[in-house]
């Protein structure tokens, strides 16, 4: 259902940020925001990952909807999963 394709979609999305990070298409502000959000995720830090997404959605769409849509569905499902 909803939830597999979201799983998916969020694959697909950190697959797609790596390839364009390693083609230096991603400046570093961005790759360190991304970095913030993963490590609050390990911390179980929902709302802090939640905020950098929700940043980088209104900041940086335009560049990179690409992968931020699922990147945004990752941390849907990773918080409700632990909470």
């Amino acid at each position: 259902g909803m939830e597999k394709k979201q799983a998916m979609e969020s694959q697909k999305a950190v697959a797609v940020f790596i390839k364009t990070l390693a083609r230096g298409g991603i400046d570093s502000d961005v790759a360190n925001q991304v970095t913030t959000m993963l490590s609050a995720l390990q911390n179980r830090d929902y709302g802090s990952a939640s905020a950098v997404v929700t940043r980088l959605i209104s900041n940086e769409w335009k560049d990179h909807k690409d992968w931020l849509k699922g990147m945004k569905f990752l941390v849907q499902m990773v918080s409700k999963k632990q909470l």
